[in-house]
């Protein structure tokens, strides 16, 4: 007898609106011609911090579940991950397609100049296999290879946020001229990588409720 389907959370439903959010108010600006003087570069730089954050929001699940005993939290990491996945997606398919017209001779020849090109792409190189190895039939038949790759979340946006800051000082990524955003991401990953420490979580780790 076939069990009835679990109706969704109110964080899961908080979730999947929160992803979908952001590319709905970017498909509505560009409609409406409210990119600013430079659209190609605010969508390249929306569609870069909005994967940020749902990056950083996947990283923060474990440690927030871990604080709070409210352990939902874990079951929600897969979907931001891969929100933060998808807005990678569009931030490198602006950059790469519309912005340089797969122009991969201009875009080698400007990788010299500007290594933040290249910390970017490597993020993404990162991203598909998780992304791909999400699938849960994937994620059975790697067993424990599954979770060595996907060790990989800790190091993604670290990489992330050094693309950010080559990006920003040298003003292409510039958020009113100056650093303190990037920096700010950096500050809260380290503190969410700290609280992954064993020492650390079982200073303050709460029973699951």
């Amino acid at each position: 007898m076939n069990q009835p389907a679990r109706r969704p959370s109110l964080l899961q439903i908080l979730v999947h609106v929160g992803g979908w959010l952001p590319l709905a108010v970017l498909l509505a600006a560009a409609l409406t011609d409210n990119l600013t003087a430079n659209p190609i570069q605010a969508l390249e730089q929306r569609t870069g911090i909005i994967a940020l954050i749902f990056l950083v929001l996947s990283l923060a699940c474990t440690p927030l579940a871990m604080l709070t005993g409210w352990q939902e939290l874990r079951r929600r990491k897969k979907a931001l991950g891969l929100y933060g996945f998808l807005y990678a997606a569009l931030h490198v398919t602006i950059f790469f397609a519309i912005d340089y017209g797969l122009d991969f001779a201009a875009i080698w020849r400007d990788v010299r100049n500007k290594s933040y090109i290249l910390l970017g792409a490597l993020a993404f190189l990162l991203l598909v296999p998780l992304a791909v190895t999400s699938i849960k039939a994937l994620k059975r038949r790697m067993g424990k290879s599954w979770k060595r790759l996907h060790r990989l979340a800790y190091v993604i946006p670290l990489v992330v946020v050094g693309h950010f800051l080559l990006a920003v000082k040298g003003n292409l990524g510039r958020l009113q001229g100056n650093l303190l955003v990037p920096l700010l991401f950096g500050v809260v990953i380290v503190i969410l990588l700290v609280l992954r420490i064993p020492a650390v979580k079982a200073r303050f780790a709460r029973k699951p409720r």
